[in-house]
């Protein structure tokens, strides 16, 4: 029947271990306990006792940790807290040395919170979407909350329609679906825009776990739960094709918590191609049990079901199952060479089954009759895919690939035509990169910056400005900006050209270790926009001389008042605040109209404009002022 231990190097100080997950390419566990913190553990360990170090970071979160997870590309980890508070985690920094925290935790690794929401309730389960845009909450109240990431708003949409009692939920793959487990049914919702398509009620016992967590397959062909159904036990399974009905499966014990699928894959002894089946584990009060969808080949069969201890989640490590649970243990089940054969999907055949059912819906959507080019051999590893061009004979689709495992690959296809119109091997993997219609700029792990045409694919290499510790990347129609280390800004020309290099301590004459969330160069105005994460913004101009949006106009001289102003009117089309702009606008509309500058009016009316494709609640207040200013210029005219 295996293999079963216990590990005792994974650890919360006694406390419960409440979830558990795995980085894509299994090197990494987190844990989330009653210690208030998500752990960073070394995989490999698992396999090899004597591998150094064990922990690699501790990152505390808030009181106890009901749910850690990994983003789909395992850059980024969220974690929830029994408080309500959710953050999102990125890693700064590794060090061969140990680091130490002010409580004297000792880390390999360091980890800076890159944004956080406070739900105002206990939050029980989180779900990344596939490209890291959005996460789904569920708290203890019931609600399902989509919260948008990265957005200084910290927009959030709850899902209305939605059973109030909602205890885990789970995001598609292919990012056209949200799973939601109820305490009395299961709820299948569309994505974009979210609306419920399904719902499958179950009469269910009344059984007190505090969050039930189902789980999508690697390739979103099918999503499990468990639940008790008629005083029963059941696996409730629901696959892509077949969505009207749901395939319920007599298990073990009470109401699971949680539900996790593998992939693998293995050769049949007269078949070269690999075959694919499914290997799914449940967990829960004090049982966990195993189904696979190979054998009969007609469905899932149980393989097996034993009591070991009182579960609350699991994961899937190469090919151990990992169960951790409310006494603070873990426990470790290797299943035998009959129950667990083949070997583990890599990430490479694990993409290429996404990317494969990701056409398959596109070209149902579209009729399309042309196939798709060879994946498998074409585009090993899809890694994320960006729209970077609407066109009326198809949209150009930017897909950063992983072709031999050393460096990253762009693809640029039509998505209409399914032609491949450019592709481009780059030195490296990508640290980050923006794109819009024309260009695209990309740092490279090496920190190497190169900026590709997307019309073409050509590269452009700066030969100034290479080899850098940059942390972030920003650009406007003109400059880009880079940001290196904690407090450097080095701005390139749209050739990448370089321009100049800001080191904004200096500037603003003070040491300011604050983290800069956000740089935006206004071409109009030749001005810097620094953004900090407590909220206090800088202008910065072409001549250093420095602007803080938020002082007043007290004690200054009309030109003074005048820069001011216009530089709090750039930022109000990306920082909206209305009782700023009527305070703005107000005092510099007065102040041009009295001195009869034409061109500000208009640059005025432009940012105007730019307010309303993006702010769509106060459009009376911006239509009158719109108005306003458009009576001047036409007065302005008349007179001259």
């Amino acid at each position: 029947m295996g293999k079963f231990h216990k590990l005792g190097w994974i650890q919360h100080e006694g406390k419960p271990i409440n979830c558990i997950d795995v980085n894509p390419n299994k090197t990494k566990i987190i844990t989330g306990g009653g210690d208030g913190y998500v752990k960073v553990w070394n995989a490999s360990a698992l396999s090899d006792i004597s591998k150094q170090p064990k922990l690699f970071s501790s990152i505390f979160v808030d009181k106890s940790v009901n749910c850690c997870r990994y983003s789909f590309d395992g850059e980024l980890i969220a974690a929830a807290s029994a408080t309500g508070k959710v953050g999102i985690f990125r890693l700064i920094r590794v060090s061969t040395e140990p680091i130490y925290d002010e409580k004297g935790n000792i880390s390999f690794e360091e980890y800076e919170m890159v944004d956080g929401f406070d739900f105002g309730n206990e939050v029980m389960d989180i779900s990344w979407s596939p490209k890291g845009e959005y996460l789904a909450v569920v708290t203890l109240k019931g609600n399902v909350i989509i919260w948008t990431l990265f957005d200084e708003a910290h927009s959030t949409t709850m899902l209305e329609e939605s059973h109030q009692c909602a205890q885990g939920v789970s995001w598609d793959p292919l990012g056209q679906y949200i799973a939601i487990q109820c305490s009395d049914n299961f709820e299948l919702w569309k994505v974009n825009p979210y609306q419920k398509i399904k719902e499958f009620p179950i009469k269910t016992l009344d059984v007190p776990n505090h969050w039930r967590r189902p789980s999508w397959s690697d390739d979103g062909s099918m999503v499990v739960g468990y639940n008790t159904s008629r005083n029963l036990p059941c696996l409730m399974v629901l696959k892509r094709h077949s969505l009207d009905q749901m395939i319920l499966l007599t298990g073990k014990g009470r109401g699971r918590c949680a539900v996790r699928i593998c992939s693998r894959g293995y050769h049949l002894s007269d078949e070269k191609k690999t075959k694919v089946y499914k290997l799914i584990m449940a967990v829960g009060d004090d049982k966990v049990c195993f189904w696979t969808t190979k054998g009969t080949g007609k469905g899932l069969d149980e393989i097996r079901g034993g009591t070991i201890g009182k579960y609350e989640d699991c994961v899937w490590v190469n090919k151990m199952a990992i169960i951790v649970g409310t006494e603070g243990t873990v426990d470790v089940i290797e299943l035998n060479e009959q129950e667990g054969e083949g070997e583990l999907l890599t990430p490479s055949q694990q993409n290429t089954i996404l990317y494969k059912q990701t056409e398959l819906i596109r070209e149902t959507k579209n009729d399309r009759t042309q196939p798709p080019p060879d994946i498998e051999s074409e585009y090993p590893l899809i890694k994320q895919t960006l729209q970077i061009k609407k066109r009326q004979n198809g949209d150009r689709i930017l897909l950063q690939v992983e072709p031999g495992g050393v460096c990253d690959e762009l693809i640029c296809v039509n998505e209409k035509s399914s032609i491949v119109e450019w592709r481009t091997l780059l030195q490296d993997k990508i640290k980050f990169l923006k794109s819009s219609g024309k260009r695209t700029v990309i740092v490279l792990r090496n920190n190497n910056i190169i900026m590709i045409d997307n019309r073409c694919g050509s590269l452009k290499v700066p030969l100034k400005v290479q080899n850098e510790e940059f942390y972030n990347l920003f650009f406007s129609k003109k400059y880009v900006c880079l940001l290196k280390g904690k407090d450097r800004v080095i701005i390139l020309d749209k050739h990448l050209e370089f321009v100049q290099e800001i080191n904004i301590s200096n500037v603003l004459e003070k040491t300011d270790k604050r983290k800069i969330i956000g740089l935006q160069y206004y071409d109009e105005s030749n001005s810097l926009l620094i953004q900090f994460e407590e909220k206090v913004e800088f202008i910065i101009r072409e001549s250093h001389d420095v602007i803080m949006i938020q002082q007043g106009l007290k004690n200054l001289t009309e030109e003074q008042m005048i820069s001011e102003l216009e530089c709090s009117l750039l930022t109000l089309p990306m920082i909206w605040n209305e009782n700023r702009f009527k305070e703005t606008i107000e005092t510099y509309v007065s102040i041009i109209q009295k001195n009869l500058d034409y061109n500000r009016l208009r640059n005025c009316l432009r940012v105007i404009e730019k307010i309303k494709l993006k702010e769509k609640t106060n459009l009376s207040l911006l239509e009158e002022w719109s108005e306003k200013i458009q009576k001047s210029l036409l007065s302005y005219s008349q007179n001259n």
